[in-house]
């Protein structure tokens, strides 16, 4: 008896992680699947025209391209950030938008952030030559911008997002 209730906890603990993933859904275009939870199809949309409507500018600007970005939509709370995962080809974007400060100058969370971590992740995968080789054969994880200095990894996205602001806005 006890053996059994053992068996069936273990059942029931390996199926937790599944019963988390099953409530998030996709929608995708040929360069990008935003997976986000049910209640925001709205911003999953709106995430997906804004990457789309600024791929290619930021392709240029980087000398880089890459296919089917997964972009995670987060919602952490007020914590109002976002990351780019380099490794496992993922953008997060939280979801909370800033209330103050320079950053709550925009009108649209997601063109600030969603924009600002595609750069990151163009100019970190952006490679060529032997370190190209060495990661077809190796993984994701020799990425040889991974381990620039932060300020060459933070300055091409803070002139990136100014440019785009510049031309907005004359």
């Amino acid at each position: 008896m006890m053996r059994r209730a053992g068996s069936f906890f273990m059942i029931v603990i390996c199926l937790i992680p599944v019963w988390g993933f099953a409530s998030w859904k996709t929608m995708s275009n040929d360069y990008f699947m935003v997976y986000y939870r049910s209640g925001m199809e709205d911003e999953a949309l709106h995430a997906l025209k804004v990457m789309e409507q600024y791929r290619p500018r930021l392709e240029r600007l980087t000398g880089n391209t890459s296919h089917l970005v997964a972009i995670k939509l987060e919602d952490m709370g007020n914590l109002v950030n976002g990351y780019a995962n380099p490794i496992g080809n993922q953008i997060g974007l939280f979801m909370y938008p800033p209330t103050k400060g320079s950053l709550a100058q925009g009108e649209d969370w997601f063109q600030t952030v969603a924009t600002h971590e595609y750069i990151h992740q163009l100019q970190i995968t952006h490679e060529g030559g032997l370190p190209r080789e060495f990661r077809k054969y190796l993984g994701n994880i020799l990425y040889v911008q991974l381990h620039q200095p932060m300020w060459m990894t933070e300055g091409i996205t803070v002139y990136g997002i100014s440019s785009r602001i510049k031309r907005i806005n004359p």
